[in-house]
């Protein structure tokens, strides 16, 4: 694996049929769906839930989540570019969605798809939260074949070869590459497993979400000190860096508050 690594030069493209093309980034993503798909139905089967309505909204919340991807990638990544080049906006497949707009996108979709239903949203997150990470783990690979998301120069044995073209300048001379989007799918893929262990496990709404939040944050605030792809810097750090910070403090509030309600209904 590690020789593979080094030495492959990954191809957008998986075959051409045609003149229809299909791409490795839009088969990693149709994957990682089915695989979130799965999972989701097996937990709610050990947990006896009615899952006959996740297609609909599995159908919704990815619709939901790729428009705010690309709308965070668009507005808040590379304005500029896409200033210059409107049209690029929309060839998603030439990769380019930010998974922060995505999961904020899904969750106001799922909100509003709540309301309509009458069911608890945090239920309902803490289902869905581990198919996510899973769902993560394998889109990254996504990045790969796209030759895109990757880290600083390495000399290490698993280092990736990145074509010229795809390059910033000031690492136009450097050979190897650390594989950033391998590291954060095999985070990913540990998140996931604590999550469906979480999931089993304990029984108050909002334990697995939270911990997906966190557990995500933290994963994605160390990778971004190796990534090299242009984000906006603020006071030192990267964007998604201090997304990763909001989140946090925003995950520990509503822990405590959480708690606190617990506390006090166990007290009744």
């Amino acid at each position: 694996m590690i020789d593979f690594l080094h030495t492959f030069h990954p191809s957008r493209i998986l075959v051409t049929i045609g003149g229809f093309t299909i791409y490795w980034y839009g088969l990693a993503y149709v994957v990682a769906i089915v695989a979130g798909l799965l999972l989701t139905r097996w937990l709610a089967r050990k947990k006896n839930l009615d899952a006959s309505w996740l297609i609909d909204l599995t159908t919704l919340l990815f619709i939901a989540g790729i428009i705010g991807a690309r709308l965070w990638y668009v507005f808040a990544i590379e304005p500029r570019y896409f200033l210059a080049h409107p049209l690029e906006a929309f060839a998603i497949w030439h990769g380019g969605l930010g998974i922060h707009g995505g999961i904020g996108a899904a969750l106001l979709a799922l909100w509003w798809w709540i309301k309509r239903h009458h069911l608890s949203f945090l239920d309902l997150t803490d289902l869905l939260a581990p198919a996510l990470a899973l769902g993560q783990a394998i889109g990254r690979f996504g990045n790969y074949f796209n030759q895109e998301l990757f880290g600083t120069p390495t000399n290490l044995p698993w280092g990736i070869p990145i074509d010229p073209p795809n390059r910033l300048p000031l690492f136009l001379d450097a050979d190897y590459f650390h594989p950033t989007f391998i590291y954060e799918s095999i985070g990913d893929l540990a998140i996931a497993v604590i999550l469906i262990f979480s999931f089993r496990r304990f029984g108050k709404p909002g334990r697995v979400t939270f911990l997906y939040l966190f557990l995500y944050s933290v994963l994605r605030f160390a990778l971004e000190f190796i990534r090299i792809d242009p984000v906006p810097m603020v006071g030192g750090l990267r964007l998604p860096q201090w997304v990763s910070v909001g989140v946090v403090i925003i995950v520990i509030i509503f822990r405590h508050k959480k708690k606190r309600t617990y506390a006090q209904l166990d007290k009744k």
